[in-house]
């Protein structure tokens, strides 16, 4: 019984030790460097693009692709423009915007892809992405499209795409 008693009070001893302590203190500062990192941070204004589709010849390997066009050639090259008589396409001024867009990979099951939230920071814009793929199949195959027109600012260099709060990827702006 006194050794089972040692065992036990060795056990709370060691479970309580300065390993634990550190742990939070780490939880702590990573905690206050993403809410440094947030009050640092100011909406950023997208105006979303519509009327546009992945064009077939694309080469996509991923899964997801993110593309940042600065223009219209650019664009042009991964996207095709869906007019019909009565819908508007809307169009970037490259001189003063730029164009985001997010495409997945063909399927047959729906796709749903949003914006969630669009914030910039000194030097990055920062884009957060809902990504869903549900049931039910349909008899064809499409890519999901998202596209976007976001201002140039002084000093922003480079897009960055979340899924979430996974980064994706981050494309340079060319100046």
């Amino acid at each position: 019984m006194k050794n089972l008693l040692a065992a036990g009070a060795l056990i709370m001893i060691t479970a309580c030790g300065p390993n634990t302590s550190q742990t939070s203190e780490r939880r702590v500062s990573s905690y206050d460097s993403a809410r440094a990192l947030s009050l640092q941070q100011k909406e950023l204004a997208v105006k979303p693009a519509t009327g546009y589709f992945a064009r077939n010849d694309i080469k996509q390997n991923d899964s997801i692709a993110c593309w940042l066009f600065e223009s219209a050639a650019a664009r042009d090259s991964v996207l095709g423009i869906a007019k019909t008589m009565n819908n508007i396409i809307d169009t970037a001024d490259f001189t003063r915007e730029m164009m985001a867009v997010i495409t997945l990979m063909p399927s047959s099951l729906t796709q749903h892809l949003e914006l969630v939230s669009a914030a910039q920071t000194e030097e990055a814009a920062h884009l957060h992405f809902s990504i869903r793929i549900d049931t039910p199949k349909r008899t064809y195959n499409t890519a999901a499209v998202w596209a976007g027109i976001l201002p140039k600012t002084e000093g922003l260099k480079e897009v960055r795409f979340y899924r979430g709060d996974e980064l994706i990827k981050s494309i340079d702006i060319d100046r």
